[in-house]
């Protein structure tokens, strides 16, 4: 069920380009502000309004296997029951050979399992110079009804690259200021990232990402935003069994995990990100680090 179109099928000629969509959308899955399922490509386009679902629920898309560029979302994403799943700010749930490229979220976003400002879950897809800037927050407060909450991506088995999120961040189980959780495997990456909003739950909370899994790697990137919970909290991580390099979390007091620690001062030094690529970053003195193009 989608705002403009309800399936946009496979195939080169498919697209929808410069097209929008307002007003409210519901059902129950593949529930989209602007496409339902996405197998095609979309540019330029953008939807608002509010749009609820049970599952795979997105402000722009709901399930996307294909391409979404130069398109934005604001309003509100809401999954509309205890066990909703999927739900995102611009994509619910974006698979294999998706791409997410120079858009972004201000929604406001809220569902129970693997829910992200941006995209809900993101499984052998990419996403490059996007983010988002709405809250994201669980529906109920127990250990399953929160679980995988990220600002930008709830669940994540693909690769972020060059994006951020701003968002305040809160949920029950694997709660990260950028993603949820990163799962495992060699082809989940999180490069030239950062987070700024502040993260709350109670198991597995990190600034940047709730559990960063072995076989996923972290690099060059940073968070800042105040975390809280009761168990396994980290500035940067909560919990890590992957690979981390040149990134960094603000130090905090109550942090069980204080991997890759910086003072607020170290942050805002561009000598603390020495190898940090200045064609992508913004490295001023008394600032924290900015991407270029995208802020």
């Amino acid at each position: 069920i989608g705002g403009l179109v309800g399936v946009s099928k496979s195939g080169h000629h498919v697209k929808i380009n410069n097209s929008y969509a307002t007003g409210s959308v519901s059902g129950s899955g593949e529930i989209g502000g602007l496409v339902g399922d996405n197998r095609a490509t979309i540019t330029k386009c953008y939807a608002i309004g509010q749009v609820s679902g049970v599952g795979r629920t997105g402000g722009l898309v709901g399930q996307n296997t294909g391409r979404i560029d130069d398109s934005y979302v604001t309003g509100q994403v809401l999954g509309t029951k205890k066990r909703s799943t999927y739900i995102g700010g611009l994509v619910g749930r974006s698979d294999r050979g998706s791409r997410i490229t120079d858009s972004y979220a201000t929604a406001k976003v809220s569902g129970t399992y693997s829910v992200g400002g941006l995209v809900g879950q993101l499984s052998r897809g990419t996403i490059q110079s996007s983010y988002a800037t709405g809250t994201v927050s669980a529906i109920g407060n127990t250990q399953y009804e929160g679980d995988f909450i990220g600002g930008l991506v709830g669940s994540l088995s693909g690769t972020i690259q060059s994006s951020y999120a701003t968002g305040n961040v809160s949920g029950w189980n694997h709660i990260g200021g950028l993603v949820g959780v990163s799962k495992s495997g060699h082809h989940v990456k999180i490069n030239n990232s950062y987070a700024t909003g502040n993260v709350s739950g109670k198991l597995i909370i990190g600034g940047l990402v709730g559990e960063n899994r072995l076989g996923s790697t972290i690099t060059k990137c940073y968070a800042i935003g105040r975390v809280s919970g009761l168990y396994e909290i980290g500035g940067l991580v909560g919990k890590n069994t992957g690979r981390i390099e040149n990134s960094y979390g603000k130090q905090q007091r109550g942090t069980t995990n204080t991997l890759g620690a910086k003072t607020n001062t170290e942050l805002k030094t561009p000598s603390t990100f020495t190898g940090w690529d200045t064609r992508i970053w913004k490295l001023t003195q008394n600032q924290y680090p900015k991407l270029k193009g995208l802020n």
